[in-house]
């Protein structure tokens, strides 16, 4: 008894053509591209409300500064003409003289 064996190459030759098309595939990068346009708004928006709110600080603390200074300013005021009103006092003798040394 014999044996005959047969040899038959076969090549197959396998492409997808429909990977990669569609509408979703096709509109992946849209949505990518979109999705960034969010980030950067977002970011934008994020950026211009801490300059509004440094700016509003800046403002408030100019604010306190300038009371500050109007209260100093009175104060000043205050103490020259009670100065002056010691010196006249002094001067006409109704209290001791005013020593004008500092501290």
């Amino acid at each position: 008894m014999s044996s005959f064996y047969t040899f038959t190459p076969n090549i197959s030759f396998t492409q997808p053509l429909l990977r990669g098309f569609g509408f979703f595939v096709n509109a992946q990068a849209i949505r990518i591209a979109f999705y960034n346009y969010q980030q950067v708004q977002a970011r934008t928006k994020l950026e211009v409300i801490r300059v509004l709110a440094e700016t509003d600080r800046a403002y408030w603390h100019l604010y306190a500064t300038r009371q500050e200074l109007g209260v100093r300013q009175q104060q000043l005021d205050l103490a020259v003409k009670q100065l002056d009103r010691a010196k006249r006092q002094a001067g006409v003798g109704v209290i001791a003289a005013v020593d004008n040394r500092p501290g």
